[in-house]
């Protein structure tokens, strides 16, 4: 068992907290399409270099453009999927990870259209 004063266990409790919470750390930068400021009720089309943490060809982010409202923030990246004079649009982001490290990895995904519910990631 070991002792501690109200104060040192208290700061030892923090402590503990903020590591854990530091070990969660979003490795994704810029995940929520946040940093380009895009008007409301519109979409603007940026290059990929154009959008802080992300790499790839086009992105068009939209900030709640046809009654479309993001997972997370007001703002979210349309992926189009007809290509662009038959090349797909690429996005991506590298990330340093750590060997024996295990990563969790989502994607809030929704279809243009109603009705469609299906997408491919790979």
């Amino acid at each position: 068992m070991v002792k501690c004063s109200m104060f040192r266990c208290v700061s030892l409790l923090l402590s503990i907290l903020l590591l854990t919470n530091s070990v969660k750390a979003n490795l994704i930068v810029n995940g929520d399409f946040e940093y380009n400021d895009v008007k409301s009720n519109s979409w603007q089309w940026f290059t990929a270099d154009k959008v802080d943490g992300w790499s790839g060809s086009t992105v068009e982010i939209w900030n709640k453009y046809l009654k479309m409202s993001a997972f997370t923030g007001s703002q979210f990246a349309e992926l189009n999927a007809h290509g662009n004079n038959g090349n797909m649009f690429t996005l991506y982001q590298d990330m340093q990870t750590q060997k024996d490290t295990l990563y969790y990895l989502s994607f809030a995904y929704a279809a243009r259209q109603r009705g469609i519910s299906t997408t491919t990631i790979g």
